[in-house]
């Protein structure tokens, strides 16, 4: 989730480039093509990797019994996949879009490198603590803002509706 997050992240803050703001078109083959290599960079077999290990040790801090530990993870990871995968497939053409060929390839030059590869792997890490730290916040926000909506209106007839046709 963080990781949608951070290329979201990414994508708004590369509307303000002069580079992207130049390459206001449609994204052509190179682009599309150097998309693909980024996509791939930052969510293929790197990411996969990590997520395995993630959820075995958080099913394993979990006090799960190691056959349900195994289960979770293999399941949880491959569930992960598929949604990468999809998630890739859905934002290939925004990547090209919004980032000039120059800024895709410095990207790409910058995850192939051994530093480049050590700050993906420590942003998935930074990712999974800024969504542990962002998730009460979340629920505190959400709470504050339900408030204040029934106080302005009247949420027992929304209820009541809702009930009446199904929902």
């Amino acid at each position: 989730m963080r990781i949608v997050i951070l290329l979201a992240a990414s994508l708004w803050l590369s509307v303000a480039s002069p580079l992207a703001a130049q390459e206001a078109s449609a994204p052509d083959a190179r682009r599309l093509a150097l998309a693909d290599q980024y996509l791939d960079l930052t969510m293929g077999a790197g990411m996969r990797k990590f997520m395995a290990g993630y959820y075995e040790d958080f099913y394993a801090e979990a006090g799960m019994p190691p056959d349900q530990r195994d289960w979770w993870t293999l399941n949880m990871t491959s569930a992960m996949d598929r949604a990468l995968v999809a998630l890739s497939a859905e934002l290939r053409e925004d990547v090209a879009e919004i980032y000039a060929a120059e800024e895709l390839q410095a990207l790409i030059d910058l995850y192939r490198s051994p530093i480049g590869r050590s700050i993906a792997e420590k942003d998935l890490q930074m990712s999974i603590r800024m969504q542990e730290a962002m998730a009460p916040h979340m629920v505190t926000l959400t709470t504050d803002l339900l408030t204040k909506y029934c106080q302005q209106f009247d949420c027992e007839a929304l209820a009541d509706e809702a009930a009446k046709s199904g929902q």
